[in-house]
Formats: C-alpha cells, sequence, structure tokens
C-alpha cells in the first residue's frame, strides 16, 4: 500500500517551516513583531519587565529605611501611651 494519504493534498505548506506551532506567527506583521523584538533582546536594547533589586542596599537608602523605622517605632509608641490614659 503505497503512495500518499487521502488529505495530504489539503496539507498546508506553511506548515512545513516550522516543528514548534505555539510560535508559528499567524501573519505577516507578527512574524515582522517577533524578529524586531528578539533582535532588540539580542543586542541587549529591549527595556526589562521589572527591575532586578541589587544583593546590597546602598548606604543612603538603609539609613532611610532605619530612620523610617525609629519613626514608625516612636508613633506606635505615643498611640499606646496616649491611648491608655
Amino acid at each position: 500500500m503505497g503512495g500518499k494519504r487521502p488529505d495530504q493534498y489539503r496539507i498546508d505548506r506553511a506548515d512545513s517551516q516550522t516543528t514548534d506551532h505555539k510560535f508559528m506567527p499567524i501573519d505577516k506583521e507578527d512574524a515582522e513583531h517577533d524578529a524586531e523584538l528578539y533582535g532588540r533582546v539580542m543586542k541587549g536594547s529591549a527595556k526589562r519587565q521589572q527591575p532586578i533589586p541589587p544583593e546590597t542596599i546602598e548606604p543612603e537608602v538603609a539609613r532611610e529605611r532605619e530612620e523610617e523605622m525609629e519613626r514608625q517605632e516612636e508613633l506606635h509608641e505615643d498611640e499606646n501611651t496616649t491611648g491608655r490614659e
């Protein structure tokens, strides 16, 4: 039994160009957008979605955090002393 399958004449030729159909662009504009985005990412010129926080805290930021914690503690102490009277 040789030859073609009965439905083989209906197979789209564009399907043979990719093996992963999840990312196969439907329109030419989609393909151009994907190629442009991929090029920017590979060159490093694309903006990141979320910034990655640094491993170490800058001294200025650490000082500001400490001052804010002290201020919060003072506020809570004032609330506790005034609330009991």
